[in-house]
């Protein structure tokens, strides 16, 4: 549930960021917003990644 929620977060995110590279249409001031949308992606796909292999490694100890 908490990665679907990341997902739709990081696709309004980078959808709105693109918007905003396409209104403005000039490749000297759209770079900060190309490198959000990079480091956001970064961040959603090592979080994808990491939280399962936490997970595996050190599981939660279910609820009595």
């Amino acid at each position: 549930m908490g990665q679907g929620r990341a997902l739709l977060g990081w696709a309004i995110a980078c959808g709105l960021l693109g918007a905003a590279i396409i209104y403005v249409d000039d490749a000297e001031r759209i770079r900060e917003l190309v490198n959000r949308i990079r480091s956001r992606t970064m961040v959603i796909v090592l979080w994808l990644v990491a939280f399962p292999v936490w997970e595996t490694i050190f599981p939660r100890r279910p609820k009595r």
